[in-house]
């Protein structure tokens, strides 16, 4: 706790001074300190906390306009049998899509792109079948859907929505979800 006392004598008249009584643990300590320091720390002080204020509500500001994915669908058990539907959703912010990608255990396999002339493009991944009519996919700047279909044993793994960005700054998002296969 501290108390500002009277002044304390001084050898400088020209440099105000105060004495300063603090205790700690029931025992008190003496220290004399220029009001200068005390003007100069205050200013600090004040400067400082305005300072992370600012950077608080700017951080606050820019998670709230962040690209996040906010909901990602994977069956967790599923017969060989069925059509699978995967999808996920995701808020971009203040970001433009650049792309939706799938992944099967690390590997691409399917990439939606609005700002490439091909926006749409599939690629060869063991056990993964797209389905590719006009109801098999639905793709937007808020959410990703996609069917799979012939599944087999090797359907059963871990699948992966991913949203990037546009430039300057290509921000990334991803979820993951694990689905196993049954039956014959």
């Amino acid at each position: 706790l501290l108390n500002l006392l009277r002044p304390a004598e001084t050898t400088n008249p020209t440099i105000p001074r105060r004495a300063v009584k603090w205790r700690y643990r029931n025992t008190y300590t003496h220290a004399e300190v220029h009001m200068s320091s005390f003007a100069a720390l205050g200013r600090m002080m004040r400067l400082n906390g305005r300072l992370t204020a600012a950077v608080l509500l700017l951080q606050a500001l820019t998670l709230a306009r962040c690209l996040q994915l906010t909901e990602i669908t994977v069956p967790d058990v599923v017969d060989v049998r069925e059509t699978v539907t995967l999808s996920c959703s995701y808020d971009m912010g203040t970001h433009k899509l650049n792309s939706v990608k799938w992944y099967k255990d690390e590997r691409e396999f399917f990439r939606y792109s609005p700002l490439m002339p091909k926006s749409l493009m599939l690629f060869d991944v063991e056990g993964v079948t797209v389905l590719q009519n006009s109801t098999g996919q639905i793709c937007n700047q808020f959410m990703c859907s996609i069917q799979l279909h012939r599944l087999n044993i090797r359907s059963s793994g871990s699948y992966r929505c991913e949203i990037s960005g546009d430039a300057p700054e290509f921000k990334l998002a991803h979820g993951v979800g694990n689905m196993t296969v049954a039956g014959k």
